[in-house]
């Protein structure tokens, strides 16, 4: 939804752009959401920008987080909200799932790409590496195959 309004929408990023930001705001420790808005908010204006950004990206969520702790303790023994709870589970996975197939299509440019989600990805899921030696090795990876490539005249 946020490439399609930022991208094809309204045409403040090129996909590479918008990839690379919110590779970004995966890497960076944070709340995606808040670190993607503050990438943004500083691309467009600043230091200001940026801390705007994280201001209104925070506040809202943290209010609402706090109501609907509030609710939950008070009604979660409520057999209809145990139901709602189990039936968004599987829409989650379902959206992650669109969301990778999508930036696949814009991240994964060689084979080499391809190569490296496939290795991380197996990492994680079979052989338990955690995320943050996952990322360090792709990085290494990334920059022993940039380091390898001649410059361009």
């Amino acid at each position: 939804m946020l490439e399609r309004e930022l991208v094809a929408r309204r045409g403040w990023l090129s996909r590479e752009e918008f990839a690379d930001a919110y590779a970004m705001a995966h890497v960076i420790p944070g709340v995606y959401s808040v670190n993607f808005g503050v990438i943004l908010g500083f691309r467009f204006f600043g230091g200001v920008g940026a801390v705007l950004a994280a201001v209104t990206l925070v506040f809202p969520s943290f209010f609402m987080v706090l109501l609907l702790a509030k609710g939950y303790t008070l009604f979660r023994h409520v057999q209809v909200i145990q139901g709602v709870f189990q039936a968004v589970a599987p829409a989650v996975v379902g959206m992650f799932a669109a969301i990778l197939v999508s930036m696949g299509r814009t991240l994964l440019r060689s084979p080499v790409d391809v190569a490296v989600a496939l290795l991380a990805s197996g990492g994680f899921l079979w052989l338990h590496v955690h995320p943050a030696f996952l990322l360090l090795a792709a990085g290494a990876a990334g920059y022993l195959r940039g380091t390898g490539r001649r410059p361009e005249k």
